[in-house]
């Protein structure tokens, strides 16, 4: 969807579904004020709310499957080699701050 946006003096004044209904308002005020007025039409795209929503859920799962296996589950005991940050400690702590960052994608989406 598009949504044409008459700007006063770069302020935004009134909004229509049409933009070349939005061009004839912006004559008539234009004619109105004998151009003493700066005004302009700015078209803005918008995407269904429900669109957005399912974009973001694809992208929430394609981010999740970047993350790497250590990060994911952190054993205890390991060689520190098996370590993604050479420690046990370390890779908790990633997984720690991963599990909140993915919580609050979750509550966002």
């Amino acid at each position: 969807m598009r949504i044409s946006i008459i700007h006063i003096e770069g302020k935004p004044f009134k909004a229509f579904l049409d933009y070349n209904r939005a061009v004839e308002e912006r004559e008539r005020l234009n004619i109105l004020d004998k151009g003493y007025i700066e005004y302009s039409v700015m078209e803005l795209s918008v995407e269904d709310a429900s669109q957005q929503s399912v974009a973001a859920d694809a992208d929430i799962e394609f981010l999740l499957s970047l993350i790497v296996d250590w990060a994911k589950e952190v054993p205890k005991g390991l060689n520190p080699t098996m370590y993604g940050t050479l420690t046990y400690e370390g890779d908790l702590r990633v997984k720690n701050r991963l599990d909140k960052i993915i919580r609050r994608l979750k509550r966002t989406s």
